[in-house]
């Protein structure tokens, strides 16, 4: 039997309920994985990042954060937004973004309450070499 690569998509939900600290692991929605020996950039992994929703489970409105980070950079895709008590928010709306190899989606919020804030991420990942055995 040989091994070859082929491309793969998975789609796949993530469920969190983040805390208020930033760094906590339990905030970090989804990392990209690496791909195995890329030769070129092509040939990276990448997500599609198709939904985002919060909803604020707490009876007070809370603040909401979201942020992409790799080794380099970060960008912030949601900074202080009010989520109302009991409402849900969708934060991406019809459009899409997309994460690199080795980027991070990280959600918090401002609450000191816990367990107050779902989140549901949707995404597609894409592995352009996958190995399969023929």
């Amino acid at each position: 039997m040989a091994q070859v690569y082929l491309p793969s998509n998975i789609s796949s939900n993530v469920f969190r309920s983040p805390t208020n600290v930033e760094s906590a692991e339990a905030n970090r929605v989804l990392t990209v994985p690496a791909a195995v020996n890329p030769l070129t950039d092509a040939e990276k992994n990448f997500a599609l990042i198709t939904s985002l929703i919060l909803t604020n489970k707490s009876l007070g409105s809370i603040t909401v954060n979201a942020k992409v980070t790799n080794a380099t950079s970060s960008a912030y895709i949601l900074y202080g937004v009010n989520v109302p008590a009991g409402t849900a928010f969708e934060v991406i709306q019809g459009n899409k973004f997309i994460l690199k190899e080795g980027d991070t989606l990280v959600v918090w919020h401002g609450s000191n309450a816990t367990n107050v804030l779902d989140v549901m991420t949707s995404y597609t990942l894409h592995q352009p070499n996958t190995p399969y055995n023929a």
